[in-house]
């Protein structure tokens, strides 16, 4: 359990700093430094955790962190890398940059009662002009330096980013479903939200972390790609459904490859004939013929022919969606 008194920032109505239940505007504006041992002309250490402010929009404390910062603390007999910390234009507080996890990992250490671990940590020079600011540093560092995955940029550029509401429609697509089963991971998530979107190109998480404005997710785009899921998840493909399954409860369109293969199929899955790929067709044909299934794993041609041997099964040929209509439609597409 943490210290009740650390000092961290809420949200109501804005952004308000508290001191456990305390108010802090009704407290006197300190001097954290004076709280602090100064090793060098830039670095500091501390015991005095309450002087330390975990931001919003810096990502959420992972206990799983934690606990394995407490271990190496214990095992090395202190916090072996320091943090940074920031200041915003007057405002005196000094804000975790890099670090929040250690400064958590101490308290612990200190309620539990194993020792009292100094955190060494050096403050940012420059002052930011605003707490956006602030937290947009944090972001750029986190995608070039530091160990953020995907979804901590996104619940972070849900709180502060100029395009806000695109990763609030992401994170809303990426929890969609009740039962974490049933929802899709980052990575096909973006390729379904760049696909509705019209990207050129397929959006990769690695792209999605290391360019905080490359992503947009229009509304349009965003109903697009939640109808999909939804058809997905009522369909006959849905593990509950299908006779042939990844494992006992995850779904044969869970996967990167099949989504890829599925896009490409409903976008150019055209024959000579004007008959067109249509979802709800590859439904009813799962529905008959799902037990026919050969997965194919991370191999585009093949993931695509496997889900086209079941839309074709049974059909003549004018009704028959071939892989070659789905490429040449494709490769006409650049050439206009």
């Amino acid at each position: 359990m943490t210290n009740t008194n650390r000092q961290t920032e809420q949200t109501s109505n804005g952004f308000l700093k508290t001191f456990g239940i305390i108010n802090t505007k009704n407290r006197k504006t300190i001097n954290w430094e004076k709280h602090t041992e100064k090793l060098s002309e830039d670095v500091f250490k501390t015991t005095d955790f309450n002087s330390l402010i975990n931001i919003v929009g810096n990502r959420p404390i992972k206990p799983a962190n934690v606990k394995s910062i407490k271990k190496s603390i214990l095992e090395n007999g202190g916090v072996l890398q320091k943090g940074e910390v920031g200041k915003i234009k007057n405002d005196g507080t000094l804000y975790v940059i890099n670090g929040q996890h250690r400064v958590d990992a101490c308290i612990q250490l200190e309620d539990e009662g194993k020792g009292v671990f100094p955190f060494s940590y050096n403050i940012k020079e420059e002052e930011f002009e605003s707490r956006d600011d602030l937290i947009s540093y944090i972001q750029e560092i986190n995608s070039k330096l530091y160990k953020w995955n995907a979804e901590d940029h996104l619940d972070s550029r849900c709180l502060v980013h100029k395009d806000k509401d695109s990763h609030i429609r992401l994170r809303q697509i990426l929890n969609i479903f009740d039962s974490k089963c049933d929802n899709m991971g980052m990575s096909i998530v973006l390729m379904i939200a760049s696909h509705y979107e019209g990207a050129t190109a397929k959006m990769s998480t690695t792209k999605f972390m290391s360019d905080a404005d490359i992503f947009k997710f229009s509304e349009q785009a965003y109903d697009l790609s939640r109808g999909l899921l939804v058809r997905l998840n009522k369909s006959s493909l849905h593990f509950s459904r299908c006779a042939k399954n990844l494992r006992k409860d995850k779904s044969i369109f869970k996967h990167e490859y099949f989504i890829r293969a599925l896009l490409n199929a409903l976008k150019w899955g055209v024959n000579d004939y004007g008959c067109k790929f249509t979802f709800s067709e590859l439904d009813s044909q799962f529905e008959k013929y799902s037990h026919l299934y050969k997965h194919q794993g991370n191999n585009d041609s093949a993931m695509l022919q496997s889900i086209l041997d079941i839309y074709n099964k049974g059909k003549i040929q004018k009704n028959r969606i071939e892989e070659v209509d789905v490429i040449i439609n494709r490769k006409l597409s650049k050439t206009k």
